[in-house]
């Protein structure tokens, strides 16, 4: 089976680092497969209504071939088709006619009982193209596909002992590049059956029909012509791993292999009047903050589907109160802090001009996202390339956003390279109701899972929490050095967090400081106050007093809650019930190249405070700088 010259050197490059051990762990090829289960991926799958001859039970011609790799790409073809892409299996009630061709029956000589399959098979070809076919009994019914003459139905059976030898196909994919910071906006370069050098181009507005792409290398530097219908209309290179796109007459830019995601996306429809028009048209708004510190503002018009960019240039930071500051220009746009539940939102005012004939105003709303629960664990991963049967080590996290949403990254490490991607991504439940949280985790494709409480690990104050994940031949996208690597990776993983009540997530200290404190034997005197931040979200400060030589009081001043946002430095806001609120900042004088100091300060004025050991509440006056070390190693 032939593959893309680019992911031929990824491989190669994995294969170098992998080469001691790849010899040893080469399977044989002669392993008897008589009983081995039948796979949907093995041999081919053609048209049902293909004749047999009665020699050999083959077909004597044959037309709509599909083939179904173990990567999840699909290579379809036809006298008639031509399309290629990524497939998956949903599950679910559909409905299908045992016709060997059409979507229902609709004549007297065919089956006319409709019959129920619980699984689907989905093919999503490279321009976004979605067919549809049951498979079941063996089969794959009534499957849609995409000819010259519009939309056909075929029922596929299956020719599993059929010896696919690359030469029915070209290479598939050999580049699906895109704009950092807009992942629809993609550029797929690929070659047909009849025509090397076709290209999908959704960069460009408006999209590029006709489109061909050639190729060239010299100097170690890879360019690919760009042509709309024969005439050049921009130019893609490639040196040392980086691809820059370069529009005719203007200047380039980079394209990337993964799109960034936003770090705070916020949008709202609305309604707006356009230059030139009567009335008001609906649109969509999205403020989008991203990673590098820009923002964009970006309309869409429901009814022409066109995308507008308005007040470019954007730049966004947070405060300390974690409410962001986002400037186009001289305009300064709000956004909230975090509310209890995440949200956030900005007015926003729109000015008429060349766009827009009349000012218009809207409030866009989004989610503050932020880590609240970690699952880490490790396991052997098989079906690496290169590795046969051979397992390989791996650590796996499962992430779970203040969202609602999931990420479960895997990371693997051999012979100096590493090598991580995400696995899986979904959204999750927390039932916090009980004495312990139920979490139950949506996967997309690994289904609905629950972690589980090991009751061994239980204690007075917390106890593990377990997740397994069991993937089978499931499809992951391996990033090696740079090089972006589809594999398909079986492994058992389970994760597990440690839920406890009393865990410490950051603790902020001072000591001897000068306290006032009435009725005491002495005032004034001094106390040593921590701030326990702990992973259920609460806040606790805590003091020791010294009375007097030989005689300490330990105390509670003051409790709350507490959250911090996603920052590299993070920023932590303490909401406590006498104090307000506080917030930390990072201390750069006395930072080091693994940590960095953060401080909070507490001011109390005439604070009762009971404590137990006297029997007695205290009235304290004092201000403590609480100082603690956040590690950026």
């Amino acid at each position: 089976m032939k593959i893309s010259k680019l992911l031929v050197s990824m491989l190669l490059v994995l294969a170098i680092a992998f080469g001691g051990i790849l010899i040893a762990c080469e399977k044989d090829d002669d392993t008897d497969k008589t009983n081995e289960e039948i796979k949907i991926t093995d041999g081919r799958w053609i048209t049902a209504h293909h004749e047999y001859n009665e020699i050999d039970g083959k077909p004597d011609t044959v037309g709509a071939v599909l083939k179904l790799k173990e990567d999840n790409t699909y290579y379809y073809y036809s006298a008639w088709t031509y399309s290629i892409g990524t497939w998956k299996i949903e599950e679910g009630t559909f409905d299908y006619y045992k016709i060997n061709q059409g979507e229902v029956a609709d004549s007297e000589d065919e089956d006319q009982t409709k019959y129920t399959g619980t699984q689907q098979l989905v093919l999503t070809a490279y321009d976004g193209k979605t067919f549809e076919g049951v498979y079941a009994e063996g089969k794959i019914w009534n499957m849609a596909r995409d000819t010259r003459q519009g939309i056909s139905h075929d029922t596929l059976t299956q020719e599993p002992d059929y010896e696919w030898t690359g030469d029915e196909e070209t290479d598939i994919v050999v580049l699906d590049l895109k704009l950092p910071k807009d992942g629809s906006h993609s550029l797929q370069l690929y070659a047909s059956m009849t025509d090397n050098g076709n290209l999908y181009d959704g960069i460009v507005s408006p999209a590029v029909a006709n489109a061909t792409y050639e190729k060239s290398t010299a100097d170690g530097k890879t360019t690919y012509v760009l042509k709309n219908n024969g005439t050049k209309y921009a130019e893609l290179t490639e040196q040392n791993g980086v691809y820059t796109y370069t529009p005719e007459g203007e200047e380039g830019f980079i394209v990337v292999s993964e799109a960034w995601t936003p770090t705070y996306s916020l949008s709202a429809d609305a309604k707006a009047t356009f230059v030139g028009e009567s009335s008001q048209a609906d649109v969509f708004v999205e403020l989008k903050l991203w990673e590098d510190g820009s923002a964009d503002f970006a309309v869409t018009n429901y009814d022409t589907a066109e995308e507008f960019s308005v007040m470019e240039n954007g730049t966004w930071k947070k405060n300390g109160d974690q409410s962001i500051d986002v400037t186009f220009g001289t305009t300064l746009f709000s956004v909230s802090a975090p509310d209890g539940e995440g949200n956030i939102s900005a007015a926003l005012n729109v000015p008429a001009g060349e766009l827009f004939a009349e000012a218009w105003a809207v409030t866009v709303t989004g989610k503050a996202s932020q880590v609240v629960y970690t699952f880490e664990g490790n396991a052997d991963v098989y079906g690496i390339t290169g590795m046969g049967e051979s397992a390989v080590p791996a650590a796996f996290v499962l992430e779970l956003s203040s969202d609602m949403t999931a990420v479960f990254t895997v990371s693997i490490s051999m012979g100096g390279m590493s090598a991580e991607g995400v696995v899986d991504t979904g959204t999750y439940t927390a039932d916090l109701s009980g004495a312990i949280p139920v979490i139950e985790v949506a996967f997309e494709k690994g289904g609905k899972l629950t972690a589980s409480p090991d009751y061994s690990t239980a204690t007075a104050t917390g106890i593990a929490l377990d997740l397994t994940y069991v993937g089978e031949n499931v499809s992951v996208s391996l990033d090696v050095s740079g090089n972006v690597m589809p594999m398909t990776l079986t492994f058992e993983a389970k994760v597990r967090y440690n839920y406890s009540t009393l865990a410490e997530v950051l603790s902020f200290t001072a000591e001897g400081i000068s306290t006032e404190g009435t009725p005491l034997p002495s005032s004034p005197i001094t106390a040593d106050y921590t701030l326990v931040l702990t992973n259920d979200g609460k806040a606790e400060l805590k003091a020791v007093l010294h009375v007097m030589d030989g005689f300490n009081v330990e105390c509670v001043i003051d409790s709350g809650t507490w959250t911090s946002d996603d920052g590299q430095i993070p920023t932590y806001t303490v909401v406590l019930e006498q104090g307000g609120t506080l917030t930390s900042s990072p201390d750069y004088a006395g930072a080091t190249s693994t940590s960095v100091p953060l401080t909070i300060s507490y001011t109390a004025e005439g604070s009762e405070v009971y404590v137990a050991s006297l029997g007695a509440s205290v009235t304290l006056t004092f201000t403590a700088t609480l100082t603690a070390v956040y590690s950026i190693a």
